[in-house]
């Protein structure tokens, strides 16, 4: 896994013949490795702070659901990147969105706290409605989209959510 989480950006946006150039950072990250994708459920938060720390989070669990197989993450600022374990921060939902027209049940309502580093995150989507579905071609249905980042009822910052694994494992030929 590779992350640079703070790439300068720019390019030409046309909307109805109208060009105009933008500029901006961007979150740039890849992953690789041999793993099925859809055996796992996972949130993964990258999330970009006004005061100009950046905080990527995830974890991973089994398709039942329980305990976490692993939670980790970092936090960078000023040029100092601190890994973070699982005992190192917490992300509780706060409140769910199901979706229409899969049924699928996402927590997309989320507080993270990261006490050493002194932040208690809200976290809520920019659009509730941001399911990727994807039956008809990896089989499965995740939820992954922009979000707002908010402390002590102002804006700090502005992310990325990714939650896949919710919805029931779709499999072709054979019992399931």
């Amino acid at each position: 896994y590779t992350s640079c989480p703070r790439m300068s950006a720019q390019g030409t946006l046309t909307i109805g013949g109208t060009a105009k150039a933008v500029r901006g950072d961007v979150w740039f990250d890849h992953q690789w490795g041999d793993f099925e994708a859809a055996e796992l459920r996972w949130n993964w938060f990258a999330l970009q702070l006004t005061d100009g720390a950046d905080l990527m989070l995830f974890e991973i669990f089994d398709r039942r659901g329980g305990a976490p197989v692993l939670r980790m993450g970092t936090h960078v600022k000023d040029g100092t990147a601190t890994a973070l374990g699982a005992a190192d921060f917490e992300a509780t939902s706060r409140g769910t969105w199901k979706s229409p027209s899969s049924g699928v049940v996402y927590p997309i309502l989320w507080t993270i706290s990261v006490p050493s580093r002194g932040l208690k995150l809200k976290i809520d989507p920019v659009i509730r409605w941001s399911q990727f579905d994807a039956r008809t071609t990896t089989l499965n249905v995740y939820w992954e989209g922009a979000v707002r980042v908010s402390e002590n009822g102002r804006e700090s910052g502005h992310g990325y959510l990714e939650m896949t694994g919710y919805g029931a494992r779709i499999r072709i030929g054979g019992a399931g």
